[in-house]
């Protein structure tokens, strides 16, 4: 909403400056020109505001401080997965084979963040002192800044699940998340040898403002959804 009404300010503003340029009116054009100039400044303000912010992302003890903006939490790494009521809930599933050796290996590159990462995102993982690249094990209440492209999400781990035959882990949404919510992946070991990968989710706008958009999020969720599932199952 402040991004419409700072670009609807500019529009304004240049439209008042050429309209003076065209009809010669001195005071369309300074009033143009004041616009514009006022535009720059709260541009340049946004700019240096997200540059503080998104450098307090990687600030371990600032985000051990935030906590996650719903609940309840764990929801979908209950054996029985049913999303609280205004959450969408997505689960999928994708079948990796049989066997021990599949499972663990399946759970391995879970607990490692390779879904994410084989799936074209970053993972910034964010302990007490900064940002560390370390590709161990998750860890509960681990801190994770995640990217795609210009989009970051802030999450905590929830939730780390460390069955005989079902492992994985959950995570978060904090605040600065464009989403309120869960998402799990998960390994599981059933008793016909089947392996199967789960992803669950479950989500609602941050805002009521962001039901205008959370459509076309959900598009989005999907496509990523399949690159999930495929970065297990190639």
């Amino acid at each position: 909403m402040r991004l419409l009404l700072l670009a609807g300010f500019g529009a304004l503003g240049l439209f008042l400056l050429i309209r003076g340029m065209f009809s010669s009116s001195v005071a369309a054009v300074l009033v143009g020109c004041v616009l514009l100039m006022i535009t720059l400044v709260l541009v340049l303000s946004r700019i240096r505001l997200v540059r503080q912010l998104n450098r307090l992302e990687l600030d371990g003890p600032h985000l051990a401080g935030q906590t996650v903006t719903y609940r309840p939490v764990g929801e979908t790494v209950a054996p029985e997965f049913h999303a609280p009521p205004g959450f969408h809930a997505v689960e999928r599933r994708a079948f990796l084979g049989h066997g021990r050796d599949t499972f663990e290996r399946a759970a391995d590159r879970i607990r490692r963040w390779e879904v994410k990462t084989r799936a074209g995102f970053r993972v910034i993982r964010v302990g007490d002192h900064g940002s560390f690249f370390s590709d161990g094990p998750v860890a509960s209440m681990e801190n994770a800044v995640i990217r795609f492209g210009p989009v970051r999400e802030t999450v905590t781990v929830v939730r780390v699940v460390d069955e005989p035959r079902r492992r994985g882990f959950a995570y978060g949404t904090l605040p600065r998340h464009p989403l309120r919510g869960e998402e799990a992946f998960l390994a599981e070991w059933h008793d016909d040898d089947r392996v199967e990968f789960v992803v669950r989710s479950m989500s609602k706008p941050r805002d009521p403002s962001g039901w205008l958009w959370f459509p076309l999020l959900l598009i989005a969720q999907q496509f990523f959804l399949r690159r999930y599932l495929r970065a297990l199952v190639e």
